[in-house]
């Protein structure tokens, strides 16, 4: 699976999901809100950037389910097989 991490944002009022501070670690400092921040501290992004990481991952990967209708045929056929095997083990 591949991620595109580097598409980044521009701040500015068009995107309003960028970080007010992407260079310090919010690791700290008192007074300030870390979701603002990209970085925890010099490694470990902050709950905030983890959770734009997840949500654009999980877009791109999210993969259609399967019709409830065709499940519940496949079950009745393993029911159905299932109940004429032992039907005819049992006539033996």
């Amino acid at each position: 699976i591949v991620a595109d991490h580097d598409s980044g944002c521009t701040p500015g009022p068009s995107n309003p999901f960028c970080f007010a501070n992407i260079d310090s670690p919010a690791q700290g400092k008192s007074g300030i809100d870390p979701n603002t921040y990209l970085f925890w501290d010099g490694k470990h992004p902050t709950t905030a950037a983890d959770a734009l990481v997840a949500d654009a991952v999980f877009a791109d990967i999210s993969a259609p389910e399967p019709v409830a209708t065709a499940l519940a045929f496949v079950g009745l056929a393993v029911l159905a097989s299932f109940a004429l095997y032992r039907r005819r083990k049992l006539r033996v």
